[in-house]
């Protein structure tokens, strides 16, 4: 969308202002001009700076939010709809149209402001929380594996509930952000207070594999794209969406959980495995010793033992998550 101001009319404001310099008479016409030429020019700068703004709401849009923001993009285009058929330079409705549309786009970029915010801060940054949780507790100096073994066993309950509770609180963000997004949805044939419209999480859908639950591919300029009408949307197309935007979160949460089970278990794999060149850099994790039994000299744990309270931890890892 650009601001249609042909480059004719500021040629004929710099001829007309110089003829007035040189006491040359102008037509009618061009004297109307400038005599209007600070509140056209105003309105020129007022008009490109709501292009602008409409470009850079469109812009900031995330991806993920224009299947639902579809109705406020529709509102968008009509509201415009004036400045590309009927309005002229010359109409008086031009002033209370920049207005108009300068209060829409404050509410829009505030709502939008909203929804990126909970998305950022209440659900990535908890996934990011997530991601980078250590579900082991590695001590500072050596210990025998029944010591590692006991020191975890109720870390790790409490790190696993920890987990839960910073997974339930993304949901609840994630749900607070889909009714907010569905609130400004006009569905067909429901009104904005049904209970019908909300009801649209489906929790069987999140069984599907990870595959199968990606949201459909958008297109970068989907924001851009022209809107046809402004019509109520089917309800089960709206609740599509939102189950979308749902399982898209819910698979990031189960990324987050894979991620620091990985990041676990390569801390334990890197503090279990420790070459002597690595020593003085990462302390080793087990405990152990050499004992002389003529005519043997034998490891006390057994390895045997050792590989036993391993596995043990390991499965206390993998039951915590």
């Amino acid at each position: 969308m650009k601001v249609n101001l042909k480059p004719y009319v500021t040629e004929t404001l710099l001829e007309t202002e110089a003829l007035q310099r040189l006491g040359l008479g102008a037509p009618d016409e061009a004297l109307m001009l400038v005599f209007c030429k600070e509140k056209l020019l105003q309105l020129v700068e007022n008009v490109r700076d709501l292009v602008r703004r409409n470009d850079q709401f469109r812009m900031n849009i995330p991806l993920l939010f224009v299947p639902l923001m579809r109705p406020s993009l529709l509102r968008l285009d009509q509201a415009f709809l004036p400045a590309l058929c009927d309005l002229t330079w010359t109409s008086v409705e031009v002033p209370t149209f920049c207005e108009s549309m300068a209060k829409m786009l404050h509410e829009l970029e505030i709502f939008l402001q909203e929804v990126k915010d909970i998305k950022e801060a209440r659900i990535e940054e908890t996934f990011y929380q997530i991601a980078n949780t250590l579900l082991l507790r590695f001590p500072k100096e050596p210990v025998t594996g029944a010591q590692l073994l006991e020191l975890n066993t109720e870390f790790v309950r409490q790190t696993a509930h920890e987990l839960e509770t910073r997974s339930f609180s993304a949901e609840r963000a994630t749900l607070e952000l889909i009714t907010k997004l569905l609130e400004r949805i006009p569905v067909m044939d429901i009104s904005d207070d049904d209970p019908v419209k909300f009801e649209w999480l489906d929790r069987s859908v999140l069984l599907k594999t990870t595959d199968d639950s990606k949201m459909n591919p958008i297109s970068p300029n989907a924001a851009f794209k022209d809107m046809e009408s402004f019509a109520p949307f089917e309800l089960e197309t709206v609740h599509f969406d939102c189950m979308e935007l749902f399982c898209y979160f819910n698979n990031k949460n189960l990324e987050s959980l894979v991620r620091a089970t990985r990041k676990t278990f390569d801390e334990l794999k890197a503090r279990a495995f420790v070459s002597a060149n690595e020593a003085n850099k990462m302390p080793p994790l087990y405990l152990t010793s050499l004992q002389l039994k003529i005519p043997d000299v034998v490891l006390v744990p057994p390895l045997e033992e050792l590989q036993r309270n391993f596995n043990r931890l390991v499965c206390v890892v993998g039951s915590g998550c």
